[in-house]
C-alpha cells in the first residue's frame, strides 16, 4: 500500500468520524423534540377537547332547563284551561240531569 493510500484513508477516517457524530447527535436532538413537541401538542389537544366539550354539555343542559321549564308552563297553561272548563258550575241544569263525579 501506498503512501497516498494510507494518507487517503486516514484523512477520510478523520473527516468522517466527527461528521458521523455530529449526524447522530443532531438526528438525536431532532428526534427528543420532535416527541416533544407531539407530546406538548396532544396535552393542548386534550385539553382543549375537554374544555369544548364540557361547554357543549353546559349549554345542552341550558337547552334542557328551558325547554323543561316551556313545556311546565304549557302544561299548566292547558291544565288551567281544562280547569275552567271541566269545573266550571252549569248557570242551568236540565231537570233529571244526573252529575258524576
Amino acid at each position: 500500500m501506498k503512501f497516498r493510500t494510507r494518507l487517503l484513508i486516514l484523512l477520510l477516517a478523520a473527516a468522517l468520524l466527527p461528521l458521523s457524530l455530529s449526524f447522530i447527535s443532531h438526528r438525536t436532538s431532532i428526534l427528543y423534540f420532535g416527541h416533544k413537541l407531539a407530546s406538548d401538542s396532544k396535552a393542548l389537544l386534550s385539553e382543549n377537547a375537554t374544555t369544548l366539550l364540557h361547554t357543549l354539555v353546559n349549554d345542552f343542559s341550558r337547552i334542557l332547563k328551558r325547554d323543561k321549564a316551556m313545556a311546565l308552563l304549557a302544561l299548566q297553561v292547558q291544565a288551567g284551561a281544562v280547569e275552567k272548563l271541566f269545573f266550571r258550575l252549569p248557570s242551568h241544569r236540565p231537570p233529571g240531569a244526573l252529575l258524576f263525579a
